[in-house]
């Protein structure tokens, strides 16, 4: 089973932000879901009990990476070989995160020639549009010994891109 969302739409609160999306099993549509931003928890709109039921039994058997807050980062960070049982909220917002961030990255790609510093963690922006053969020049650039630890993003395929991207 895999569960992912579609159709995030976010807006602000006076408490910060909510959002509504859609919940999908697979290809198939299970219920609309809602965070109203206030601090409460996520409201869902099953299409019927059976898969209501299906997906908190699919929770009790997933485990997702433990996390902390790293001061340095500014931000969560995964804690290696350590896993928890997520809540229905952890779960679903994890995956709302991560629709938004690839949403910023595609939009990123499009915008920018990205560099990362695989032994720092980090993406830089150029400052240039990204086109085929400016990307083929920035790899090129980079393809010295002294350049090992550098990588353009937008030469990648999107999945390894991402993986980077969500791990800086």
């Amino acid at each position: 089973m895999t569960y992912s969302v579609k159709n995030v739409k976010t807006f602000d609160t006076p408490d910060g932000g909510g959002y509504n999306a859609s919940f999908y099993c697979g290809k198939t549509k299970v219920a609309n879901i809602h965070d109203g931003g206030f601090g409460g928890c996520i409201e869902y709109d099953w299409t019927n009990r059976e898969v209501e039921n299906d997906f908190y039994a699919f929770l009790k058997t997933t485990k997702i990476p433990d996390f902390e807050w790293d001061q340095e980062k500014g931000g969560f960070v995964d804690i290696p070989d350590k896993f928890i049982t997520p809540t229905d909220d952890l779960f679903v917002n994890n995956l709302v995160n991560d629709f938004l961030d690839m949403k910023l990255l595609k939009r990123a790609l499009k915008k920018d020639v990205l560099v990362v510093k695989y032994d720092e963690g980090t993406v830089h922006c150029t400052g240039d549009k990204p086109t085929p053969e400016l990307v083929a020049r920035y790899v090129e650039a980079l393809s010295g010994e002294e350049d090992k630890n550098m990588g353009i993003l937008n030469s990648l395929p999107f999945d390894e891109a991402w993986e980077i991207w969500r791990n800086r």
